[in-house]
């Protein structure tokens, strides 16, 4: 009857209120004459968000439906759901039309992508697929309005449709090995194992859920999961009256309103194993009265009981734990079909009687499509967790151990959790894990203006706490709100810091700009040097991304970071060190727009491209993109040549633009998948030739895809290869101009860069700024300019021709020459403001009140009122001198201060209570201080929030006081 139940809800949210998304949470949790009783309570949205259904505007839909439904007296006889696999629920009521259907994507073809190389040197592992002459296959999984789909890429690289699960909500997508997890828009978070494998979509219906989840993520090797959630407020109500509980003083028989909770949760997830179709369990009821909390169907009668949901707490879900832990026997999960309990077969009354009634359960159970277990390993309390320090634990590449700070401490985990070191760290805000080993690193911020903050490196994550000092620290004496920490891929040695100077927001990285975000200052720490910190970056510079290039064949030792660099058009450089030897950086060039830089992981290619949730359709050179070639036969100072520039006509469709979101290699590096909006109303995923940049297919969906990401469902893939590019772009062709702003003495004694130019530019007049260009290692030109000099560009294509530069260069000269003297300008304007300012007769300074001082804002408020009683005589008066006058003129600002004292004042009067009313569709509170009257504050609450029952409520809360 349960199940009837929940299939009645579930037809009612997906069918008349045209919520499929919620029909699995109905089913779940609610049945028909729960949600009338609810409503009838005034409770609705209280329990449709406890259930999970949290949208407010999805609650009204709700209640609406119900008030009609009681209006009409219609009964919902013949409203079923349907299963699909393109769709969580599609609607089936034969006395409703059936509505359309979320529009299909569209596969495109743009080009012939039979260009692109085939993988060469196919993994002993692929011989079934070369005897069907295919390469491996590559998938890629697009969340999008219609659903979660995912693709399969092959041959000639032409995308097919393999499977569509739930939609999950933008960024909700996350692959680890072969598992995926997608969180869905009722914040239950589903798992699949290999979810692109060939099969029927009823083996997808039945993924391993974990609910509620706001956030999640995978440990490296995919045993982990870790999930936050939003704490929430503990209310209580009764049937027909308000339940008001306290917190703070009092002893009230009420429950307290607020609790502790622990909504940061590492579970640890368990796989089936493969084997028979059907198993045996055995189950003992110790004590008898042990249930087993599971949700079964009941199918036709006489084909045994479907198992629906297991339940935390029961029978089946400790055996499962068990299982889990150990790893000898059977895991039972939702798919499972129990065909035998003890003598007892397939009817499904007869199994439901004996389980009841039976003390030992031999269950004979048929597999069902459930693959993964998650079970809660630990909890840990994390109200908030600001974006810079995500993720808040973090696994060794091994995953043998695991590290979480909390204040001033450092702990380390092991596989189950359990604190086996504590390292000492003061203030600590952010831990980074090496790739390799057990290396970390820590970020302190100031503690003070005084003091700097601290970056500490350790080698070491096992040591004792007493041997745990760091390897390497570094001061930042710079402004440091928080910091970018990579590590090097290959060995895990060597820490590339960017430093940010003000807190970042969720929405700062979803919608990145163009300008912001970025980094003022990049660090390299290498402990093992005998110069281990050096400064890859000036403090004037904006710094937009930095990223590792992946070890690849022809590295030949060397290790190599990738800079972004702004003011826009960003600049392109690449850093590359050997062991012992002296860093050398080479500046690509200025080529467009840009503020990510992506690599395949094979270390053979890089693209610099514009990334945002939102899209940066700017300009052309905002939707266009770079391809690079890390070519391998040249030497490290030319290892970087212009493979393709992604850019052209709209009607020729051969470019990224209009507006991109994000790009991404394929797991073989041949291929960019970039998600693209067109259209206003639509979005494209497109692929890429990562030789050419020509875009072959093209994936069209309805709105916007949340998220677009490669899975290797495949495994490992080989390096590719690539045709040398033709006329190509190499490092150094062209670099960025440095220009600095001088002084006069600077530039007289010599303290510059050096060069010729000096004694022409010390000649110009007092009011031109003077300024000096590099114009190669040992060589610069000074010379002086009117601020503001209104010729910066000719000037710029001047200087370039003069000294046989790049006509490329002269743009971001003519910016920079001009900033410089605007930013001069400015400062020259704020200095006179100020000395103009400062020679003006100083007011009389008031005295400072302490506001923590009751009797000195006394004292100050009958000042106060003092005045504004001269104030009120002065203004009956005819004839009134000029001090008069001015008195009369501070009346609202003495009033001002009254009011704000007052304030002070009433805030500084004891607490004796804090009551905190629930109003059904959210909550107040109400502060009781001494010398308050009961009647005023129920009288104020209710007038503020719509209700009549002032009296109950300060009846109530009286009572409450006198208890």
């Amino acid at each position: 009857m349960e199940g009837a139940q929940g299939e009645q809800a579930a037809a009612f949210v997906a069918e008349l209120c045209g919520l499929p998304q919620y029909a699995a949470t109905a089913e779940r949790n609610l049945s028909l004459q729960a949600l009338q009783a609810l409503k009838s309570q005034g409770f609705l949205s209280k329990g449709l968000s406890r259930a999970g259904i949290c949208d407010w505007q999805h609650q009204k839909r709700i209640g609406a439906e119900l008030q009609s439904l009681e209006d009409s007296g219609k009964s919902l006889e013949g409203l079923t759901l349907r299963r699909s696999a393109s769709e969580a629920y599609v609607r089936t009521n034969p006395t409703r039309p059936v509505p359309k259907a979320q529009p299909r994507p569209v596969l495109v073809c743009r080009g012939d992508m039979s260009k692109i190389r085939k993988p060469q040197g196919l993994l002993r592992d692929d011989e079934s697929q070369i005897s069907r002459g295919r390469a491996k296959a590559m998938n890629f999984i697009a969340s999008t309005l219609s659903g979660t789909h995912i693709y399969q890429v092959e041959d000639a690289f032409q995308p097919s449709l393999v499977r569509t699960l739930p939609r999950a909500v933008p960024g909700g997508l996350a692959v680890c090995g072969r598992i995926l997890g997608a969180l869905l828009p009722s914040g239950t978070l589903c798992l699949w194992e290999d979810p692109a494998a060939p099969g029927k979509a009823e083996q997808f219906a039945w993924p391993c859920e974990v609910t509620p989840v706001a956030r999640f993520y995978f440990s490296p090797v995919g045993s982990f999961l870790v999930t936050w959630e939003h704490t929430a407020l503990k209310v209580e109500k009764g049937a027909s009256t308000l339940k008001i509980g306290t917190r703070g003083r009092g002893k009230g028989n009420g429950k307290m309103a607020f609790g502790r909770a622990e909504n940061l949760s590492v579970w640890a997830l368990a796989r089936r194993r493969h084997g028979l179709d059907e198993i045996e369990v055995t189950l003992e009821k110790e004590p008898p009265d042990v249930r087993l909390m599971i949700n079964v169907d009941h199918l036709d009668g006489q084909s045994g009981l479907l198992l629906r949901r297991v339940d935390q707490g029961g029978l089946v879900y400790q055996h499962n734990v068990k299982v889990a832990e150990s790893g000898a026997g059977d895991l039972l999960l939702p798919g499972d079909r129990i065909l035998a309990v003890n003598h007892v077969t397939l009817s499904a009354r007869s199994l439901s009687e004996e389980i009841g009634a039976a003390k030992s359960l031999r269950l004979r159970v048929r597999k069902g499509p459930g693959r993964l277990f998650a079970r809660p390993l630990a909890r840990f309390f994390a109200p908030h967790i600001a974006p810079g320090r995500w993720p808040p634990i973090q696994w060794t590449q091994d995953e043998r151990f695991a590290l979480r700070f909390v204040k001033d401490e450092v702990l380390v985990l092991d596989r189950a959790l359990a604190v086996v070191n504590k390292i000492p760290v003061s203030l600590v805000s952010q831990v980074q894990v090496s790739s390799w080993g057990t290396a970390f690193a820590t970020f302190s911020p100031a503690a003070s203006s005084c003091a700097p903050a601290m970056v500490r490196v350790f080698s070491d994550a096992a040591s004792s706490a007493a041997s745990a000092r760091p390897a390497l620290t570094k001061g930042l004496f710079c402004d440091a709100a928080w910091v970018t920490m990579k590590w090097e891929p290959s060995e895990g040695k060597d820490l590339v810091v960017l430093v940010h100077a003000s807190e970042v927001t969720e929405e700062d990285l979803a919608f990145r700009t163009l300008h912001g975000h970025g980094g003022n200052g990049l660090y390299l720490l290498r402990a093992s040097e005998k110069e281990p910190v050096t400064a890859l970056s000036t403090s004037e510079e904006v710094l937009l991304d930095v990223q590792w290039v992946p070890p690849g064949s022809g590295a030949g030792g060397s290790k190599r970071l990738l800079i972004l660099q702004g003011p826009q058009p960003a600049l392109a450089a690449m850093v590359w060190y050997t062991c012992n030897k002296a860093i050398q950086r080479v500046d690509l060039d200025r080529f467009g727009v840009r503020n990510a830089i992506s690599c395949d992981v094979h270390g053979r290619s890089f693209c610099i491209h514009v990334q945002s949730e939102r899209g940066m359709g700017l300009s052309n050179e905002a939707d266009s993109a770079d391809i690079f070639d890390l070519q391998p036969e040249l030497g490290e100072g030319d290892a970087v040549a212009h493979r393709a520039a992604v850019v052209g006509h709209a009607q020729a469709h051969a470019h990224v633009g209009p507006s991109v979101s994000s790009m991404a290699f394929s797991p073989d590096g041949r291929l960019l998948l970039a998600n693209v909006q067109v259209d206003g109303n639509a979005s494209e995923l497109r692929l890429l030739s990562a030789a050419d940049g020509t875009v072959g297919c093209a994936v069209r969906f309805e709105g916007t895809v949340g998220q677009a990401l490669w899975a290797d469902f495949s495994g490992p893939f080989s390096a590719p290869e690539f045709p040398k590019p033709t006329n190509p772009r190499r490092a150094g062709a062209s670099r960025e101009l440095r220009v600095e702003l001088r002084d006069r003495e600077t530039l007289r004694k010599g303290a510059g860069r050096g060069g010729y130019g000096a004694a022409e530019a010390l000649s110009a007049p007092e009011e031109h700024l003077l300024f000096e260009i590099e114009t190669g290692a040992q060589s610069s030109r000074a010379f002086a300019a009117k601020a503001p000099e209104q010729s910066c560009r000719d000037f710029a294509l001047r200087f370039c021709q003069q000294h046989r530069l790049a006509p490329s260069l002269a743009p971001p000269l003519a910016e920079r020459v001009e900033r410089l003297q605007h930013q001069a300008l400015a400062a020259w304007k704020a200095q006179e403001a100020q000395q103009a300012k400062a020679r003006k007769a100083k007011p009389k300074a008031k005295a400072e009140v302490d506001r923590s001082d009751p009797e000195a804002l006394k004292k100050r408020l009958r000042g106060l009122q003092k005045k504004l009683r001269e104030i009120d005589k002065l203004k009956t008066q005819e004839s009134l001198d000029v001090l008069q006058v001015e008195k009369i003129a501070t009346e609202r600002e003495v009033l001002a201060e009254v009011e704000a004292l007052e304030t002070q004042l009433s805030l500084l009067r004891p607490v004796v209570a804090t009551f905190d009313v629930d109003l059904g569709d959210g909550g107040g509170t109400i502060c009781i201080r001494e010398g308050d009257d009961c009647e005023e504050l129920a009288r104020r609450f209710c007038e503020e929030h719509g209700l009549e029952e002032s009296a109950e409520l300060a009846a109530h809360m009286r009572a409450r006081l006198n208890a």
